[in-house]
């Protein structure tokens, strides 16, 4: 009896090591060609951005932004404290003005957006088509060939979109929170792959993390919560009824909001752009809230109207409206061997996405 009860744990211990290997392993078959497709989407991706990048302070609200992020001041409400934090620390660059330099830092973190959206396809396509038993027919060179080719190929169209290469030339709060939102999507997926429950309890807490830091960058990021909790009924609800990870996580989150101490401490030492006072409670808490574009017109005939802005106009603006059938064999691919995935995107689109179109309405 005590030979088996040996037996049993040993063999349990093999099969906690191989699952353990299986996660560090992922993705498959990283090599040269992986390493470099991701180098190349971030440099391909920054040299479009810094042959067209503003050379000094264009409109929108970049003045305003820089101003803030050179003098330690509160930009308008929200604040965006993290943005202009790590703004301060692109201000110490040592060429070009202090506009280049924050022009620069936007072409740097739609840059590294880019290799997300990269890494993210990658994986993609290395979960849905073993699901679905493709790549039996290919040789694994091929495959991998086919699968970095469409991981850089996403990475441009996301990178050379017209609205994100707009926003990645300029200084703007934007190129920081689509950073955020393909780090939120890298992470979903690798917490998907997860089979030893501890690791996966572990990105929990880290997306829970990066959820709070980017809200202190754009308080839209607040939808990640809900499509966070909708993917992890679908995958695995014992998240949601275990007491011990939802504290864990909302003190994660907490933590991610610490850059809002930046408001309070920037405005009591009187900066030259000090929007809102947010220096003792009451003015902290209506510059975080966004309490100048709260109006009674906020209502689900403005959200119809920002859904439907989103899709008649902003979305096939991106590119010419024929690039859009490339999303009909990913919907395919997605059906047949992963729906989980294709409900999990179909919320992002209709939900994140058009809740920040009215977001920005009223700002």
């Amino acid at each position: 009896m005590c030979n088996f009860v040996i037996l049993t744990s040993n063999k349990l211990k093999e099969i906690l090591v191989s699952k353990q290997k299986e996660k560090i392993n992922y993705p498959s078959n990283r090599n040269l060609f992986f390493y470099c497709t991701l180098v190349l989407s971030f440099f391909t991706s920054l040299v479009f951005y810094l042959a067209t990048l503003a050379p000094s302070i264009t409109f929108e609200d970049s003045g305003e932004l820089i101003t803030a992020a050179y003098n330690n001041g509160i930009a308008h409400e929200p604040g965006y404290p993290l943005f202009t934090i790590l703004g301060n620390l692109f201000c110490y660059l040592p060429f070009g003005n202090v506009a280049f330099r924050l022009n620069l830092m936007s072409a740097v973190f739609s840059s590294l957006a880019s290799v997300l959206v990269c890494l993210c396809t990658i994986l993609l396509i290395e979960i849905s088509f073993n699901k679905i038993q493709k790549t039996n027919t290919l040789n694994s060179k091929t495959f991998q060939l086919l699968r970095y080719s469409a991981g850089f190929s996403a990475a441009m169209f996301c990178a050379l979109s017209y609205e994100n290469w707009e926003q990645s030339i300029i200084t703007e709060v934007y190129s920081l929170h689509s950073f955020f939102v393909s780090l939120f999507i890298l992470l979903i997926i690798i917490w998907s792959k997860q089979l030893v429950y501890e690791n996966k309890r572990r990105y929990i807490y880290l997306l829970s993390l990066i959820t709070g830091l980017s809200m202190t960058n754009h308080t839209t990021s607040i939808f990640f919560i809900p499509i966070v909790l909708m993917f992890l009924v679908l995958i695995d609800f014992r998240f949601i009824l275990n007491i011990k990870t939802i504290l864990y996580s909302l003190t994660f989150v907490l933590i991610g909001l610490l850059p809002l101490l930046y408001l309070p401490i920037a405005s009591s030492a009187d900066p030259i752009l000090d929007w809102g006072d947010p220096e003792n409670l009451t003015n902290f808490l209506r510059v975080i809230g966004r309490s100048q574009y709260l109006s009674p017109n906020q209502n689900s005939e403005k959200f119809l109207s920002a859904l439907n802005f989103y899709f008649t106009e902003l979305l096939v603006g991106q590119w010419f409206p024929v690039v859009l059938l490339l999303l009909i064999p990913a919907f395919i691919v997605l059906y047949k061997s992963n729906r989980k995935f294709l409900i999990f995107f179909f919320n992002l689109s209709v939900f994140l996405y058009p809740c920040h179109c009215l977001f920005n309405n009223q700002s």
